[in-house]
């Protein structure tokens, strides 16, 4: 982890949007990993759990409502932000 930062896990299906998320974030002094499918997110909780979880709504594997609720019920302390982009415009 990085002076003054965190371990934060973004799990975003969206190549452009992590690219875009991950360099906001590591600019601000915070170690970002990626997960791109739910098994991948829950295994690398599992292996060190994170200070932060950013979770896209729009997921085609499951909805993001759902992984949240599996998170809640497996992780009910860890702190999870909710994140809803525009894939028309790719803001986030």
């Amino acid at each position: 982890m990085r002076a003054g930062g965190g371990d934060l896990l973004v799990f975003d299906e969206n190549a452009d949007t992590d690219k875009e998320v991950t360099g906001v974030l590591q600019s601000g002094s915070f170690d970002v990993r990626l997960c791109t499918s739910q098994s991948e997110l829950f295994a690398s909780i599992k292996s060190r759990k994170p200070a932060l979880v950013l979770l896209s709504l729009t997921r085609a594997e499951s909805s993001g409502l759902q992984t949240l609720k599996q998170l809640r019920e497996s992780y009910a302390t860890l702190p999870v932000v909710v994140v809803a982009n525009d894939a028309a415009t790719h803001q986030v």
